[in-house]
Parts: structure tokens; sequence; C-alpha cells
């Protein structure tokens, strides 16, 4: 089951593979079952990636078969918010939601994550997340994104977001970066800001897992300087240094 408050879990997102590499202790991959090449020791979370209008029963079956996989958690919607990920309505999304929660509360699962969205302090966070708890529907913490460029942006939008809804956090995608172009934050900056990222997150006892995107490798990619992993599976020096937290 997941940890307390005050021992924050490192995890990665994406590279499943590689996971245990930087001592993660748990990893996800956007997708709703473990890959075959899971990193051995490593838990892996399960995500439904968005809502496609499945029944009440399909969605307790889909959680019921979670449960019996052994899996601690469920990771809800992808950035809903946005047109280029799960593209959800808040009333659609709420939903799909809705049967997660009434699932959790039949079959006793209630480690269950809200949607992460591209901006979680926006107008469809903040309706959706008003719903969940006038409706009162499961929500074991919320589910953040951010790629702020330094690491004191990203921490006061941390905070920002848990004081906003009251929750604890899963931070589950998190590293700088400028989308306009993919080496204008370089690795030192990388390192500089994981130096106080990282630490700051895990002196926060409301956030209970945080993951640091690792989609990308060196050279590849918006993100290709915060890359944790090689094209080969060993570390970059920005692996080494996440591997001592």
């Amino acid at each position: 089951m997941p940890h307390s408050a005050s021992a924050a879990q490192k995890g990665t997102a994406g590279q499943c593979n590689n996971a245990g590499l930087v001592g993660a202790t748990w990893t996800y991959n956007w997708g709703a079952s473990a890959p075959s090449n899971l990193a051995a020791g490593v838990q892996f979370y399960p995500m439904w990636w968005s809502y496609y209008g499945a029944t009440q029963a399909a969605d307790t079956a889909g959680l019921t078969a979670i449960k019996a996989a052994g899996y601690p958690v469920l990771l809800a919607y992808n950035e809903p918010d946005n047109a280029s990920q799960s593209n959800l309505t808040t009333a659609y999304a709420l939903q799909g939601y809705t049967h997660i929660s009434v699932a959790s509360k039949a079959i006793g699962f209630p480690n269950i994550i809200s949607p992460a969205c591209a901006d979680d302090g926006d107008t469809w966070m903040t309706e959706f997340m008003a719903a969940v708890k006038s409706n009162g529907l499961v929500c074991h913490a919320v589910g953040v994104h951010c790629y702020d460029s330094t690491a004191s942006a990203f921490l006061s939008y941390v905070d920002g977001i848990h004081n906003k809804y009251g929750y604890n956090l899963y931070v589950t995608e998190f590293a700088p970066t400028d989308w306009k172009s993919p080496t204008a934050i370089t690795v030192a900056n990388c390192e500089t800001y994981m130096a106080s990222a990282v630490p700051g997150l895990k002196s926060r006892a409301y956030v209970l897992d945080y993951s640091w995107y690792c989609g990308t490798e060196p050279g590849t990619g918006t993100l290709q300087t915060a890359a944790l992993f090689n094209t080969n599976n060993t570390l970059t020096a920005l692996g080494s240094q996440y591997k001592t937290y």
C-alpha cells in the first residue's frame, strides 16, 4: 500500500526498465499494465489514460482486476485539459471518475489519484475537484504535472496546488524545460534544478510520491537535457544525481 506522507517515494515517469538504476521504488508508463521488462523490485502504478465511455460494471471489473494483480494505486486520466492528450470535458471525465470512485468503495481500493492536468490550477481542474469534494468521490491524492524551468517556480506551483485543493499530491511528471528550444535548459541547469526541487518535494509532508519525467534520451525530444538514462541504458550524470535522493 502507499506509504505515509512523511516518506515520499521516488519514481520514474517512463523508462520502467531502467527505474531500478536510480533506486526508484515505483514507476509508470501511462499504461494500464506492467511492461514485460519492468525493473525487478520496482512497483508498477497503472494508469487509465482516458475515459472511453465504459459502463460502471466494466470499470468495476477493471479496478477489481487491478487490485487482484497487486497494483497498489490507480492513476486517473492524463492531462484531460490538453487537446493533445486525453482531451476530456470536465463532465465526461467526472462520469468516468465517478465509476472509479463507486468501484473503489465497493471493493476497498482507496488509492485513486486524480487526473493530472497540463495546468492543475486551471478552470478544468478547479471544476473537477469541486465536484469530487461535493459528491464525496474517492481521491487519495491529486496528480500534478509541472515543467517550470526553475526549482523555485516549480515548488511554488506545487505548494499552490496543495493549498488550492487541500489534498496530498502525487507529482507524476516534472523536469525543467523550455518548450520552444530543446537545449535552452542545459544539463547543468537541470542538475541545479534537481538539487533544489527533489529535496523540496521530500521536505513537504503532503507530497506522497514524485517521478521525474524521463521519457526522452540525450539528443532526442524537447526534454533531452533532463534525461536520466543514455541510449545504452546507463545513467547520465543527471541520472546519477537522481539516484542519490
